[in-house]
């Protein structure tokens, strides 16, 4: 079984190194032994959480593309997201230009506006 410990640290530590994160920390740690992963923070020179954000804000837009009248709730549950993370991301949608909303929040619809003319 130790045996294992070894080549399964051996295996993590050349997975991080080939995907160019920082090696994990290995502790002795009472009855075992305690791992600490770092967190990278900026990949290919863009922020993580803005190309997450990004990518869920093109998501939303295809989405609403594809039916105007959904809801907020609807758009958070298909991201795994609060409703307040989407109602941001609703926000700085209308405040690029880029939606609009027509008629009320509960019959009205949504209207994507395209830029790229």
């Amino acid at each position: 079984m130790i045996e294992k410990y070894g080549s399964g640290i051996k295996r993590i530590v050349s997975a991080f190194k080939n995907e160019g994160l920082q090696i994990p920390v290995f502790e002795n740690f009472q009855h075992g032994f305690m791992v600490t992963v770092f967190l990278k923070e900026i990949i290919h020179g863009t922020d993580v959480t803005d190309n997450v954000t990004d990518s869920r804000l093109e998501g939303v837009l295809e989405m609403i593309r594809n039916n105007n009248r959904i809801t907020a709730f609807q758009l958070a549950k298909h991201y795994q997201v609060s409703k307040r993370t989407i109602l941001r991301d609703l926000e700085q949608l209308k405040k690029n230009s880029t939606l609009r909303r027509i008629g009320s929040e509960k019959g009205g619809r949504w209207v994507v506006i395209d830029n790229r003319k």
